[in-house]
């Protein structure tokens, strides 16, 4: 067995025991850029190619891998502990949501083709996107313009003011950490992600993977190329193939159906904060009935219950809805049809016998394919530096009695949106422009 079956097989079986579907959904090549047709865009194009991650500029070396950015042999890894610990120290459930999204709006905007100039703006230029720390201008960027551009970096203020804004100053403080100013906001956006799965409850029993050292961009991205919540089954999967994260996928041994399937969960926590209640849109609320807790009850609700918050959710089981004159919580679904519909009865089947376990696994797969958006790909990271896991053991010895989340009652539920309205007040706007999020038509931005 060659080197990378070898390192397949143990992602596969070490952390995991989860058996992926059959791979025999036809997927359309993603569309070409808009460059010539935006108004915003000066019509010129860029051809894009995959990054290096550059641990060693960043951190230093970590043995034989990939190197070029922290600093000693172990560097990489001591700013990862110091950055979990510091992010879960000052850890609140009103940062779930919107620091899950935000995690893949900086790394859903790759694509093959990226235009030379952004929502007009000549400087910073627009780079090729994926995971490289462009959040963080375009929330400035979007917040200075009322979100008039980059619309879809809007409500995730909460997140913002968590990384950047003067209560926590998170990316300032694990800087500060000994050999970590060098971290990118690119690795710190990533791995808050995986911060908010694990104190939502969602981390799998043996762990998940993390990788270091995605380099900062300095420009804007444009993210008119994540995914829209109008978007059928099929629309979802051809802006994922945009992402041109197959080997990843393959590695996993996960077929496009079951990763869009199991990315959409991410919808299990959060809270819709921006947007009106539309045809494609439920309005503001709760994206699921457990909004604070990464479960299964998404896809519980598509299947039996409220049928997903989104358009785009409620394509998960159908292909076809009702009337797109109505509002969306009186349309439903025409049929069972979904190229997602397997991987969705299939959860909500878990989450109903009461074990997660199946859905925590794939998204962890899932995640990590995500962390690679725009990013060279080494099948053999995860075998040569198993330091860079994240488990509850290694959580507890950073943190000690800290727990992830656990079923709340109605009581909890409803401090923890008074803990939203303290945050989204006057105390907690801090970024540069002072602005919260703005209220936009369809296709909604949930937190």
């Amino acid at each position: 067995m060659g080197r990378r079956s070898i390192s397949a097989a143990l992602a596969g079986a070490v952390l995991c025991a989860f058996v992926a579907q059959a791979k025999n959904v036809q997927v359309t090549p993603a569309i070409g850029s808009k460059c010539g047709t935006n108004p915003l865009s000066d019509g010129k194009v860029v051809q894009c190619t995959q990054r290096e991650f550059e641990v060693d500029r960043i951190y230093g070396s970590i043995a034989q891998v990939t190197v070029r950015i922290y600093g000693s042999d172990a560097q990489a890894e001591k700013c990862f502990k110091a950055a979990l610990q510091e992010m879960t120290l000052h850890w609140n459930t009103i940062f779930t949501g919107p620091c899950l999204r935000a995690s893949f709006h900086d790394c859903g905007t790759y694509h093959e083709r990226m235009c030379t100039e952004v929502n007009g703006l000549a400087e910073p230029r627009g780079s090729c996107g994926g995971c490289n720390g462009s959040f963080r201008r375009e929330f400035d960027e979007g917040a200075k313009a009322n979100w008039k551009i980059f619309g879809q970096q809007n409500g995730m203020q909460l997140c913002y003011n968590f990384l950047w804004g003067d209560n926590h100053r998170m990316v300032e403080r694990i800087r500060a950490h000994d050999g970590c100013s060098a971290m990118t906001e690119a690795d710190i956006i990533n791995l808050v992600g995986m911060v908010a799965i694990f104190r939502s409850g969602g981390l799998p029993a043996k762990g998940c993977n993390w990788t270091p050292g995605r380099p900062d961009t300095g420009g804007v991205d444009e993210t008119w190329h994540l995914p829209a919540h109008t978007s059928t089954g099929a629309e979802l999967m051809q802006t994922f193939e945009g992402y041109e994260f197959n080997q990843v996928m393959d590695f996993f041994d996960m077929g496009m159906a079951e990763t869009v399937a199991t990315l959409n969960g991410a919808h299990t926590v959060g809270y819709d904060r921006v947007t009106d209640e539309s045809p494609a849109s439920q309005g503001l609320g709760e994206l699921s009935g457990t909004d604070i807790l990464f479960d299964g009850q998404y896809y519980k609700e598509i299947v039996t219950g409220r049928k997903g918050w989104f358009e785009s959710d409620r394509h998960g089981l159908c292909n076809e809805l009702a009337d797109p004159h109505l509002p969306l919580k009186k349309r439903r679904c025409l049929d069972e049809a979904s190229p997602l519909a397997a991987t969705v009865k299939k959860f909500a089947a878990g989450f109903q016998s009461g074990d997660d376990s199946a859905f925590h696994c794939a998204f962890c797969k899932a995640y990590q394919m995500i962390s690679h958006i725009g990013m060279v790909f080494d099948p053999n990271f995860h075998v040569d530096n198993p330091q860079f896991r994240i488990t509850k053991e290694l959580m507890a010895s950073l943190v000690p009695n800290v727990e992830a989340a656990k079923p709340a009652a109605e009581g909890a539920i409803a401090a923890n949106e008074a803990l939203t309205a303290a945050a989204l007040s006057a105390d907690f706007n801090v970024d540069p422009q002072g602005a919260g999020a703005v209220k936009l038509p369809y296709p909604a931005i949930p937190q």
